[in-house]
Parts: C-alpha cells; structure tokens; sequence
C-alpha cells in the first residue's frame, strides 16, 4: 500500500507513482515513512476516505502538509502534464 510517492521530483516521467484509496491512519503512516526514507510526496487528498468528515479534514488539512504535498487528483494530472 502507498500514496503518491514521486521521487525525486514528480515531473519526472520515470519517477514510480503509486496511487490507492485507503482510510486515513494508513495513508499517514506510509506518507511518513515514505517522507522519513527521503522520497518526495504527493498525497492526494479526493482520492482517500476515513470514516467521519471531521477526520477527512484534519488529515488533508493538517497532518498530510507535515509529510507530503497534498493536492487533488486533478491537480497532480495537471502537473505530470508539464
């Protein structure tokens, strides 16, 4: 399981990307390790759900800025596009 880890800078068409849905203790904690390792990360925030709306926000507002780039779905389609 892993977030958006792009490495080292995510316009790099060679850069391994890796995207899932999955609730939100268990994006933190691979986005930190990911963060801790070195990687560059993206995590995008309309592609993970936890199970109360207050806790989707704390996340993508707070805790995901910590490690990684938040940014949507499209946002980060726009970006590899460049």
């Amino acid at each position: 399981m892993c977030v958006a880890g792009l490495h080292p800078d995510p316009r790099t068409a060679l850069s391994p990307r890796c995207c899932v849905a999955v609730p939100a203790g268990c994006v933190e904690s691979t986005m930190r390790t990911a963060y801790e390792k070195g990687y560059n990360v993206v995590t995008l925030t309309d592609c993970t759900a936890t199970t109360t709306e207050e806790g989707q926000k704390a996340a993508t507002t707070g805790t995901f800025g910590w490690f990684s780039l938040p940014m949507t779905a499209d946002e980060l389609k726009e970006m590899l596009a460049v």
